[in-house]
């Protein structure tokens, strides 16, 4: 339940960024990064600490800066090439660690997994270059703080992931309505697909508590992140 908690600020602050303008958005993006990194590494330990954080962080940094600074073009393709990017520096600093090869299949794992975690949030940005992209991305928060939030009801794992998209589907709804850009039809399908995905990215989270491995700020942070390129995907099917 704490981490649903944090989940709700957390996406309200990236929603309400997104209506104040790209920069603040940036600015936001940059803060989910940060904690998405620092909880990855906690809950996927890897030998060389500070050079997997400075691999993962600096893709993301640089996926956001290279969003800032395109042209008004609504793609995420130059995402694409921060990720080669990121892959070749995890190559790298896995063969240039000093204290051997231990574990280094699961340590490029997570090196490259926690990199393409912080790219894919800089999907956002390209959302928000569109039209009515800062609308589009305040009603998918708002879906994502709805589905964690019905994650933490009691039952199955079809029953919660299944309540939490209900959940979102009814966040999404209403914020579209509300929004003459969306529309109850667009807010229902940014509800059901962003809901879903943030659900499903909460329970998982929520179940690794039985692990004893459950961090904080990834567990607030990742149904974000796996929210974000379903939110450029919906927004520029729906609204071209």
């Amino acid at each position: 339940m704490i981490a649903a908690l944090l989940t709700i600020p957390a996406a309200a602050l990236v929603g309400a960024a997104a209506l104040a303008g790209a920069w603040a958005l940036a600015g936001a993006v940059l803060l989910i990064q940060a904690f998405l990194v620092y909880g990855w590494f906690k809950l996927a330990p890897v030998p060389s600490l500070r050079g997997s954080r400075l691999v993962a962080f600096g893709a993301g940094v640089l996926a956001t800066a290279v969003m800032m600074i395109r042209d008004k073009s609504v793609s995420i393709g130059p995402l694409a090439g921060v990720l080669a990017a990121a892959l070749i520096a995890a190559f790298v600093h896995e063969l240039s660690r000093v204290h051997g090869r231990e574990y280094l299949t699961a340590s490029l794992a997570a090196t490259t997994t926690g990199a393409t975690l912080t790219v894919l949030t800089a999907s956002l940005l390209a959302e928000r270059t569109a039209p009515s992209g800062g609308s589009v991305i305040a009603a998918a928060m708002a879906t994502v703080a709805a589905a964690t939030l019905g994650v933490q009801l009691p039952g199955s794992m079809f029953v919660r992931v299944g309540a939490g998209t209900l959940l979102g589907i009814a966040a999404g709804t209403a914020v579209g309505s509300k929004v003459s850009a969306l529309g109850l039809g667009y807010g229902f399908a940014l509800g059901l697909v962003v809901g879903l995905v943030a659900a499903a990215a909460g329970y998982v989270m929520d179940a690794a508590r039985s692990t004893r491995r459950l961090v904080l700020p990834i567990a607030a942070t990742l149904p974000i992140a796996f929210a974000s390129p379903a939110t450029y995907v919906v927004g520029r099917l729906l609204l071209g």
